[in-house]
């Protein structure tokens, strides 16, 4: 199936998005898990087909979870799936101006057995900040 530029680009991913800057331990951990987020973004890439998108671009970015974190540890927890977006379907660096980077969250359904994911959704931007 071939996206035309105007159809969104949706990921979805199975995979905990904690908040970085709140774990302790060692700093293996934290590689780790920055490491199975960006394998998790190149499965959902490979299984559509390895689509790019050209900037500019909006890219949503949505963590699903149990607790709600706030804004920065909310960011803060996504930027292994921002860094693999950016380079993967985006093919540019992630503090591009071409690219706006928004970040939601919401609690799971309670009709799923899975508690945590992850959505991103890539659309076409004017290039306006608002």
């Amino acid at each position: 199936m071939k996206l035309s530029r105007l159809d969104p680009l949706t990921l979805e991913m199975r995979i905990k998005l904690v908040s970085e800057a709140n774990q302790r331990g060692h700093w293996g951990r934290g590689y780790q898990r920055s490491k199975q987020q960006k394998e998790a973004v190149l499965c959902a890439w490979l299984v559509l087909g390895k689509p790019t998108f050209k900037p500019p671009a909006r890219v949503v970015i949505t963590r699903i979870g149990v607790r709600t974190l706030d804004t920065d540890n909310l960011a803060r927890s996504a930027k292994a799936i921002r860094d693999e977006v950016a380079e993967r379907i985006l093919q540019t660096d992630d503090g591009s101006p071409l690219i706006l980077w928004e970040y939601e969250q919401k609690k799971p359904l309670p009709i799923t057995k899975y508690k945590y994911g992850c959505i991103v959704e890539i659309m076409p931007w004017s290039g306006v900040k608002p």
